[in-house]
């Protein structure tokens, strides 16, 4: 209904939890209403308080994580989460993993409560699902977060 727009955030009100994109329920299910932020954070989050959901979500901008181009099956969940996590991790346009530095996404700061839940830290999180080393010492930094629309040309 909005296309071509050039990000997610210029679609309805520019204050957070009034009118925008996320906020705005139209999602119906079974006598319910919903909204992206009540999936995301009131049942997906909630539900799984696994850090690796985040890598499962998308936004439509260029700074999330891609979407996996099957379906998530419960069968397979654990290793498709193992997998999106992984691929984004790894991808050096969204993060920078050595043993001395570490440039990441934002993600990782917004929503550091899940990724400690999970593996007791953010760094403790990216260690393991990077594979990578990493320094103590070394202290994260985060990339600026690109809200432009992704999409395929």
């Amino acid at each position: 209904r909005n296309y071509p727009t050039k990000s997610i955030k210029d679609l309805g009100g520019a204050i957070y939890k009034v009118n925008t994109p996320w906020d705005n329920r139209f999602i119906y299910i079974e006598g319910q209403d919903y909204d992206l932020n009540n999936i995301e954070h009131d049942i997906l989050r909630q539900d799984w308080n696994d850090g690796r959901i985040h890598f499962a979500i998308n936004c439509a901008s260029m700074s999330c994580p891609p979407l996996l181009n099957s379906a998530f099956e419960a069968e397979t969940l654990d290793e498709q989460l193992d997998q999106v996590t992984k691929s984004f991790l790894l991808n050096p346009d969204y993060n920078f993993i050595s043993e001395s530095e570490l440039e990441v996404s934002k993600l990782f700061t917004w929503f550091s409560g899940d990724f400690k839940d999970h593996k007791g830290s953010v760094r403790n999180f990216i260690q393991e699902y990077s594979g990578q080393t990493i320094n103590e010492d070394h202290s994260i930094s985060y990339k600026d977060y690109d809200w432009n629309l992704n999409q395929q040309p």
